[in-house]
């Protein structure tokens, strides 16, 4: 495929799409927006561009940027000097021209390097000295994921169901579940280090160097793990599990 982008699932116009459709882009993207569908993306230049992408894009470039089911965004400055490190907006609108935009401060705020959302909840990373990660809610309110502090937050997963996953630098997976900020570790009898958490609604992914991890309910979850050289897939079929289990991989 290159550097051809394609989507699935709900399409530009809301209708399923049955294969995947090719996106026309005008800029390389570096994070696509939207929770059912893709409406717009950022590109590598930091403006937001609608989908379908007709060329128009935001009059200010941002550091980063997050767009919630209720339309609000969230956006990091490009702008070093600025007062207000992350905004709020009503609107995609808004965004799009930096109109009407209210300064979200908090102190940890204002190292913030990334954020990342679910369909209603916001989370933002910020890189000073240590590593916070902190939600952000509707009213422009902000609470530190306490139980993280100390453990060196690499990389946050977004899921379903207004769940997330983070991954420290040892290499442990934890997954904060929706209405709770109370990080719960999962536990693997595996030393490797995980390399990636898939969050479902139900159910839970998680990838480490040597094996694959599933846990939850599914009624038919097909894997399809890219491996050096080749891609191997593995069936979950209809299981309900507390505990993470090994498949194997076919």
């Amino acid at each position: 495929m290159g550097d051809d982008y394609y989507t699935w699932g709900l399409g530009i116009s809301g209708e399923p799409c049955q294969v995947p459709a090719k996106l026309s882009l005008a800029s390389r993207p570096v994070k696509f927006l939207g929770a059912d569908e893709a409406t717009a993306y950022l590109d590598q230049d930091g403006h937001v561009r609608k989908l379908p992408d007709n060329g128009t894009k935001s009059s200010t470039s941002w550091k980063d940027v997050v767009l919630v089911d209720s339309g609000a965004v969230y956006a990091i400055s490009a702008d070093t000097k600025s007062t207000a490190q992350v905004s709020h907006f009503k609107t995609f609108d808004e965004v799009m021209i930096n109109a009407d935009s209210t300064p979200i401060t908090h102190p940890l705020l204002n190292t913030a390097s990334s954020l990342h959302a679910t369909e209603s909840r916001v989370f933002a990373l910020s890189s000073g000295p240590l590593v916070h990660l902190l939600e952000i809610d509707s009213k422009g309110a902000v609470k530190l994921v306490e139980d993280l502090e100390g453990l060196g937050v690499e990389s946050v997963i977004p899921g379903s169901a207004n769940r997330i996953a983070v991954i420290t630098e040892a290499g442990d997976a934890y997954l904060i579940h929706n209405r709770s900020l109370m990080p719960e570790l999962l536990e693997l009898e595996d030393e490797s280090a995980v390399r990636f958490v898939g969050v479902g609604s139900k159910h839970e992914i998680v990838v480490t160097e040597d094996n694959v991890w599933v846990r939850g309910e599914s009624r038919s979850l097909m894997l399809c793990v890219l491996m050096p050289r080749q891609v191997l897939s593995a069936g979950y079929g209809n299981r309900s599990s507390r505990r993470l289990c090994r498949i194997t991989l076919l």
